[in-house]
């Protein structure tokens, strides 16, 4: 009996977390075990499960399987909701075996990464590399100046993402992926 208030005290003294609900419009993460799935070919079916079907008649969606994957083990699919279901990024997780490596370890490389110079790259042999940063800097510099004039016309209408923002967003990502 004498421990129960010195537990009740200690539970009150610890710090606690609030759940993490969704937003009212939010978007769960939906993921695709491997035993809801078929790969065809090149294509992906995911099923959809038999209430689905009933209520909206469709049992099975299917994509291409992108050639990165392609005859590999795909463990499971993730289906993300971008800029609150404007459009969706599709994650294939896969197995791959690592290779052993035969490394000279008497040879180094150098890599010295900056803003101008995207990285300076230098090693032992004597070979000096450098990759430019400029065209990154102007397309993030571009992309920061359309951001911040759309999201003040946003905050005065009361919006906290548009149509226009998420295309300025995937144009100028197009450049820093291909990069």
């Amino acid at each position: 009996m004498d421990c129960w208030p010195q537990r009740r005290e200690e539970t009150l003294l610890t710090k606690f977390q609030y759940p993490r609900y969704l937003p009212k419009d939010g978007m769960f993460l939906l993921i695709f075990p491997k035993d809801q799935f078929k790969i065809t070919g090149d294509k992906v079916r995911l099923s959809l499960g038999r209430g689905f079907c009933k209520k909206y008649g469709v049992r099975y969606l299917y994509f291409d399987l992108p050639a990165t994957v392609s005859g590999k083990k795909v463990k499971e699919i993730r289906i993300i909701p971008r800029f609150k279901g404007k459009w969706f990024e599709i994650e294939h997780v896969y197995e791959e075996r690592g290779q052993p490596y035969k490394l000279n370890r008497n040879k180094y490389l150098s890599i010295n990464l900056g803003v101008n110079n995207f990285a300076s790259i230098v090693d032992t042999i004597g070979t000096a590399i450098l990759i430019e940063g400029r065209h990154i800097k102007s397309v993030n510099q571009w992309y920061n100046k359309r951001r911040a004039i759309l999201q003040s016309v946003y905050s005065k209408q009361g919006v906290k993402c548009g149509r226009k923002l998420a295309e300025i967003l995937s144009r100028s990502s197009i450049p820093l992926k291909t990069f």
